[in-house]
């Protein structure tokens, strides 16, 4: 396994729903047709979502600081639809995976390494994945200061600098991409 495809959130309340980035839906459409097209090549697709309970503690509701938003078994959870459909219909069928996180009502999860169950099994596919900088782990999704943001932070500390990719072509931020170009250049990774 030489690239890896890592979609962070791609998920309806985070494109048109409850919390609703600024230009996601523009930033996933064009990651549905880069996809369709052929101008990204991966070996494998990991997707990751939140997947909460009613009573998380992140919804303003319980004392946190967002709106209810990506709850378990509601449409606001599921993968965006057009980006889904190309990725299930993905030409030579690709390898994905969908992990889940925030899915404990007491622990707040922007990284999908934050979720133990998802750790541990990234951890293992990840070993197959050797460290060459020539081999790639493209990451992309919402949002790029908060979710996007703290998976990377999450791959340096687990050795991956040198073959992330930062594609911010199909990136949305909720501060329009501030807090993660400061982290593209203090840690000199390779972006698109």
């Amino acid at each position: 396994m030489d690239k890896i495809l890592l979609i962070v959130d791609p998920q309806v309340d985070f494109i048109s729903g409850s919390l609703a980035v600024e230009g996601a839906k523009e930033k996933m459409d064009a990651l549905t047709d880069a996809l369709l097209n052929g101008d990204i090549d991966c070996d494998y697709i990991m997707v990751t979502k939140d997947f909460h309970p009613s009573n998380h503690c992140s919804f303003k509701e319980n004392g946190g600081q967002w709106p209810s938003h990506c709850v378990k078994g509601t449409a606001g959870s599921r993968v965006y639809a057009p980006l889904w459909s190309v990725i299930d219909n993905y030409p030579y069928h690709k390898d994905t995976d969908i992990f889940i996180k925030g899915n404990s009502p007491d622990k707040e999860e922007y990284s999908i390494f934050d979720n133990l169950e998802s750790f541990s099994v990234i951890s293992d596919i990840l070993l197959d994945f050797e460290s060459d900088p020539d081999n790639e782990i493209r990451v992309v999704g919402i949002a790029g200061d908060y979710c996007v943001h703290e998976t990377i932070c999450d791959l340096i500390a687990m050795g991956y600098k040198d073959n992330i990719v930062v594609d911010t072509k199909y990136i949305a931020s909720i501060d329009g991409g501030d807090k993660l170009a400061n982290l593209i250049k203090n840690c000199g990774l390779k972006w698109d």
